[in-house]
């Protein structure tokens, strides 16, 4: 079996711009995978792209990995290309052999995961529409809220920001967990005060309280606090692998489709577990990269969450089942 056609195809998926990856082999069968879309979309040849894959198996996803590293070109320089031809060729070997796409990972741990909301406020721009729409996710299952205080704010309030997440918390239900996103801008102290401002509420972890590199504000922040702290969203794979070797935090974030796919992400997983750090899987994009958080997700021992946008999946008692939601 060998890729024989490429395809890239420019769509919108939950209002955002996106890029399907499209392997097709010499006996008709497809993989697919999401590329993350970036704010501005690059321009990715079909040709250059189609150069790179066609004729290579599926199963061999190491190669890739290694020539995209080493390729000295530059052609092939995009972390979210890479990650997702390793995840369609990772779809194309798992339906050959008639199995999971966690199973080519080592084997599947869990049926279901602990699912984060995200992407559950809709647009809301004050405090009574936040509220409304963490009730109404709540409502559909979802014990885990992923809140950013700082979203709609034109100019950084620290006060106004911490009285939003009490708000939040209020109307929510005491079973319900919340967890708070920071904001990388933010000095040192003033992340110290927002965490302590916060701190009545019990926020499950707070993520990015500062930037997560380099190392010295995250080191002078955890001297001053006693509170969980979750960082790696948005950062290169070179990054996320150093932030897997420190102590600093207690849950590490891996986008998959960002991290270099699947088999990168197990490694940098497997790098936490040594640290005894948890790990938040996610998926930046639509249902394509759902499936493949899912499939990270089922497999770690140290898994934290898997972060679920609200109305991919089925959450039930705040759980979601790992295999891959209809694309």
């Amino acid at each position: 079996m060998k890729i024989s056609s490429v395809e890239l195809t420019n769509g919108v998926e939950r209002e955002t711009p996106t890029q399907l990856l499209v392997l097709t082999t010499d006996s008709g069968a497809s993989g697919k995978a999401e590329i993350p879309a970036d704010g501005d979309m690059r321009e990715r040849s079909s040709v250059v792209v189609a150069d790179f894959l066609v004729g290579r198996n599926p199963f061999d996803v190491e190669a890739l990995l290694s020539d995209s590293k080493c390729r000295s070109d530059g052609a092939i320089d995009d972390v979210g290309l890479v990650s997702a031809a390793t995840s369609a060729m990772l779809d194309l070997a798992s339906q050959s052999l008639g199995t999971s796409m966690a199973q080519l990972l080592a084997g599947s741990m869990h049926e279901r995961v602990r699912a984060c909301a995200v992407d559950w406020a809709q647009g809301a721009s004050d405090t009574t529409g936040l509220v409304n729409a963490a009730k109404s996710t709540v409502a559909e299952g979802y014990t885990l809220l992923r809140l950013d205080p700082f979203a709609a704010q034109e100019e950084i309030r620290i006060d106004a920001a911490a009285a939003l997440v009490g708000s939040v918390r209020n109307a929510v239900e005491n079973e319900v967990d919340i967890v708070v996103v920071g904001h990388t801008s933010l000095t040192v102290s003033d992340a110290v005060t927002f965490a302590s401002a916060i701190a009545p509420f019990q926020p499950l972890w707070i993520e990015d309280l500062v930037a997560p590199w380099p190392n010295a504000p995250l080191e002078r922040l955890v001297e001053r606090l006693n509170q969980p702290l979750a960082a790696g969203r948005r950062v290169s794979p070179s990054l996320l692998r150093e932030l897997a070797r420190t102590t600093l935090i207690d849950h590490l974030i891996i986008d998959v489709s960002r991290a270099g796919g699947l088999l990168e992400a197990r490694r940098f997983a497997a790098l936490a577990e040594m640290q005894h750090v948890g790990v938040i899987a996610s998926g930046s994009g639509g249902a394509l990269s759902l499936r493949d958080a899912l499939q990270l997700a089922s497999v770690l021992p140290n898994l934290t969450a898997v972060e679920v946008p609200r109305g991919l999946a089925k959450i039930e008692n705040g759980l979601v089942a790992v295999h891959a939601p209809s694309s």
